[in-house]
């Protein structure tokens, strides 16, 4: 598998830069697509935030005072 992947990476770096990019883009976006078990938890996650914002449990920010509190920071 070494010997496998370190061809693979040889050959890839030997690739024109806009190759290279592509591949990049590739292999990132088929990292990116969450399985059922991630949906689930994530589904769960946002009906519990949503319940605790409606319950009042929750407070909220504006993102104009998030914005100008971090601009102070600066």
């Amino acid at each position: 598998m070494k010997n496998q992947q370190s061809d693979i990476i040889d050959t890839a770096l030997s690739l024109p830069s806009e190759a290279r990019i592509e591949l990049v883009e590739r292999l990132l976006k088929s990292l990116d697509t969450p399985t059922s078990e991630f949906e689930d938890v994530w589904g769960k996650e946002v009906e519990s935030r949503v319940d605790a914002l409606n319950s009042g449990q929750l407070e909220t920010v504006s993102a104009k005072d998030v914005l100008k509190k971090y601009a102070k920071k600066g």
